[in-house]
């Protein structure tokens, strides 16, 4: 084709060998409809998530675009995580379902078990999608039938939806068993010590109404509650540690820090831009390897961030101990005070001190646990699937108008090429 001297001459001799050009485009087509035609089709089912911008979470309710987006990308990464797809599987309706048993019999390999090999089947055909600065997000399954493609999609965003509130409310929850067990302990101190005062009231006969010292009431009064508000935030001090240390606490929401929440929040941006940039360019192209080194050092100033408000905390909690030692010992020489006097209102004094701190102190853990079981009774997370997944109506491959079109295309291409070098 590069022998002739203009586009009108070029023309004259395509059309001459047109026939050459028809043939060999039919060829071309023939060729592709029938490869095409020889591989299984593949449905794709699409299940819409969109989040609530007006929900409990401190990102999700900044108006800031970027910390929302931010935030988008660290769900869409749970979305597609191993974690939910482990969930999916291990749903009876989609674990049990005579679909998964075929795509089973017809795509494992080896001697997995069941929710084993569909965990990966899932992750291998699921796709997560978000546009920009919108507020949802697509779940897209591919797979051979499309009942279970529409299966897939909606028991994976069910599960994303249940593994979000288990992330969510999580740590409040382990916080309420510890209160549970605390509630439970001052309130046997409580029986006891309302028991001992009955006791000695029948012993001696005295009616609780004799007549006290004021300031010894005072003062084992006014010891009583420093003891009480020392050991309630002891309590709290040792829950922040019970619920898995202080990255939990900080995820929880028990311990407030701008660094750790803007440094996780750089992370998770950092992290959208390698994957993107992994995708363009591979594993070792320079702005990858750029991006994974921002991301390391990231990850390396989260830990000591963490390390420092982990000191920080260990610090605050001796302190404390400290402090509630102190209390504890003054209330007991008041105590000993009291009783070496050696009478019966001296003793009932002291026992009904017992019961107002042991009262007071299970009325504050009771308050504590009331305000961690409603926000542990939280049932409703950040997002909703918006549409559910529909058995697809047709295949997404092959998409016949679209391969025709790029098979005549080539045909001709290839044709006019061919008909041009032997002109």
């Amino acid at each position: 084709m590069t022998g002739f001297s203009s586009l009108g001459q070029m023309g004259t001799a395509l059309y001459a060998r047109r026939k050459w050009m028809l043939l060999v485009a039919s060829l071309v087509i023939v060729l592709v409809i029938g490869v095409c035609a020889m591989l299984p089709p593949r449905f794709t089912a699409v299940a819409t998530v969109v989040f609530n911008t007006r929900g409990a979470d401190v990102i999700v309710d900044k108006n800031d675009t970027w910390s929302f987006g931010s935030y988008i990308n660290g769900e869409v990464d749970l979305m597609g995580s191993r974690r939910v797809m482990q969930r999916a599987a291990a749903d009876p309706a989609l674990r049990d379902s005579p679909l998964t048993l075929a795509q089973q019999q017809r795509y494992q390999n080896g001697n997995a078990p069941r929710e084993v090999w569909l965990a990966r089947h899932l992750g291998a055909n699921t796709t997560v999608t978000s546009g920009k600065n919108v507020r949802t997000v697509s779940l897209s399954t591919t797979f051979d039938d499309p009942k279970f493609a529409a299966l897939a999609a909606n028991t994976i965003a069910k599960a994303y939806l249940a593994t979000a509130l288990e992330l969510r409310v999580g740590p409040a929850r382990q916080n309420v068993q510890f209160y549970r067990q605390q509630r439970t302990d001052r309130a046997r101190e409580l029986v006891q010590a309302q028991q001992q005062l009955a006791d000695f009231l029948q012993q001696t006969g005295m009616t609780g109404n004799e007549n006290r010292s004021d300031a010894d009431d005072l003062q084992l009064r006014t010891l009583a509650e420093r003891l009480s508000a020392a050991r309630v935030e002891q309590a709290g001090s040792m829950a922040e540690s019970a619920v898995g240390g202080v990255d939990s606490a900080v995820a929880a929401g028990t311990i407030t820090n701008s660094v750790i929440t803007q440094l996780r929040q750089d992370i998770a941006k950092e992290s959208a831009n390698l994957r993107d940039l992994t995708v363009l360019g591979g594993p070792n192209f320079p702005s990858v390897v750029q991006s994974r080194a921002r991301l390391d050092e990231l990850n390396r100033q989260l830990g000591s961030e963490l390390a420092m408000v982990t000191q920080g905390v260990q610090r605050r909690a001796s302190s404390i101990s400290r402090e509630s030692a102190t209390i504890s010992q003054l209330e007991a020489s008041q105590r000993r005070q009291m009783s070496a006097s050696a009478s019966d209102r001296a003793r009932l004094e002291v026992l009904e001190g017992d019961v107002t701190r042991a009262k007071a102190n299970s009325d504050a853990v009771a308050a504590r646990l009331a305000e961690l079981e409603l926000a542990s009774a939280v049932e409703n997370p950040n997002a909703a699937i918006l549409s559910p997944a529909d058995v697809p109506r047709g295949a997404s491959f092959p998409f016949w108008p679209l391969i025709v079109a790029a098979a005549t295309a080539a045909g001709l291409l290839l044709g006019a090429w061919i008909a041009g070098a032997f002109a």
